[in-house]
């Protein structure tokens, strides 16, 4: 299903038998764990992001990036094990706990905030490029 930008995703996912994310490249793809919190079981390419959510056969299916048939394989699987479903699922919700509003952002500004400290401490100031010498 492709719809474009949504704001009603939480009422949307329930609707899913499975959800497919079947990306070439990820960097840390929220919308996995959005899937699991609303106990939809996840198949996903293999890619970095994904890899770094989904553990293969514990809270998800993992399958080849680029292989249309291994990812559809993923999905018959799923549709046809209901214990595996619903073992993924709750392994899947565990997971969604890790990434709440209340512990996600704190992460991330301590993130941004390394990043900035350690771009200044190299002599990079910031986008006017001041601390170089720039003009601003």
């Amino acid at each position: 299903m492709i719809t474009g930008v949504r704001r009603d995703v939480t009422e949307v996912l329930p609707a899913f038998d499975v959800f497919l994310l079947t990306s070439r490249w990820e960097g840390m793809p929220l919308v996995i764990p959005q899937a699991m919190a609303c106990d939809v079981p996840v198949v996903a390419s293999s890619v970095d992001g994904n890899r770094e959510l989904v553990r293969d056969r514990d809270n998800g299916l993992l399958a080849p990036p680029g292989a249309p048939d291994a990812l559809a394989g993923r999905v018959v699987e799923l549709l046809r094990d209901r214990d595996l479903r619903k073992r993924l699922v709750a392994r899947g919700r565990e997971t969604a706990g890790a990434f709440t509003l209340e512990q996600t952002v704190p992460q991330l500004e301590t993130l941004y905030r390394s990043c900035v400290s350690d771009r200044r401490a190299r002599g990079h100031g910031g986008p006017s490029g001041a601390a170089r010498g720039d003009p601003a």
